[in-house]
């Protein structure tokens, strides 16, 4: 299983980036080639974080301790101040590695085994940005489900409580269809069979991360996004996400869809917001992840306003 813990555009190759997802704490950086490299941030000498470091011109990484340098392949020690540099080190002090992969626009690391694919969301999308979230991992997921408003907003859009069909497996990836309003449209939503967008999400069910598309009813896509979301320390959720306009949008919609970035990411969550939202999409989502529940096997009731299960 891989993690999205950067933007392509945050990895550079003279200063490490510092990242995070769960207790593992990684330094990633570019050789001058452009690969990109994953390590422990922590050097095996004094433990001082790598990331603190810089890199060197031939790619490696130096500690900014004591000057110590490391391969970003291998992980082994190959440079120490003051020693000759074809003294051989000791595998020691060697720095544990991660397999990493630059993927539409987006750094994945593997904390085990090999890198694997992402969401599929085709080319690198234009827009980006970086967001620290005072929620929980597993209630970011909970509440992009039942209440993505409560997340992220798109400008021009109001995502209502309802959704085309159920949660079901499709590709390995959560599949999920939400009904929404343009912004200027003041109808009540429970009184109405008239949407005129639909939200379409796919989430890896392992890590969360999710594709959106947000399409007309002649199927147009007029955005599309993509949230790369992981667990950080003290309960807080790093968000990386990537978006843009699709080519398609109505002439008379471009003035809501152009003068901003297409998605628009929540700094924090409304606690009495979060406290009143009603279990309804993520019921059946985390069932689907613990692998005991089917897509037949779901039952919505009354405007969906929760699931329950057979």
């Amino acid at each position: 299983m891989s993690w999205a813990l950067a933007l392509s555009e945050e990895v550079r190759g003279d200063k490490p980036l510092a990242v995070a997802c769960g207790r593992h704490r990684i330094a990633l950086w570019r050789s001058p080639e452009g690969d990109v490299y994953a390590v422990e941030d922590r050097c095996p000498h004094r433990r001082a974080p790598l990331s603190l470091g810089c890199v060197l011109p031939n790619g490696n990484i130096r500690c900014g301790y004591h000057g110590w340098s490391y391969d970003g392949d291998t992980g082994m020690l190959k440079n120490i101040p003051n020693l000759k540099g074809e003294q051989k080190f000791s595998s020691l002090y060697k720095v544990k590695t991660y397999p990493c992969r630059e993927e539409s626009g987006l750094i994945r690391v593997a904390l085990n085994g090999e890198v694997t694919p992402g969401v599929p969301s085709g080319d690198t999308l234009a827009r980006s940005g970086v967001v620290a979230l005072a929620l929980d991992y597993e209630e970011y997921l909970n509440a992009l489900f039942d209440g993505p408003w409560l997340i992220f907003s798109i400008p021009g859009v109001r995502m209502t409580e309802y959704f085309h069909g159920d949660p079901h497996w499709q590709d390995g990836h959560i599949v999920l269809k939400r009904w929404c309003h343009w912004a200027g449209r003041r109808i009540d939503s429970r009184f109405t069979e008239d949407f005129p967008l639909l939200l379409h999400s796919a989430t890896n069910p392992q890590t969360g991360e999710t594709a959106f598309s947000l399409r007309d009813m002649e199927r147009r896509e007029l955005i599309r996004a993509t949230l790369a979301p992981a667990p950080a320390e003290r309960g807080v959720t790093a968000i990386r996400w990537r978006a843009e306009r699709g080519s398609s949008v109505p002439p008379m919609r471009k003035l809501w869809l152009s003068r901003r970035s297409p998605i628009r990411h929540r700094q924090w969550v409304d606690g009495a917001k979060l406290r009143k939202l009603l279990k309804s999409a993520s019921t059946p989502f985390q069932k689907l992840r613990q692998g005991s529940l089917k897509s037949a096997d779901i039952i919505w009731h009354g405007g969906f306003d929760y699931a329950e299960t057979r």
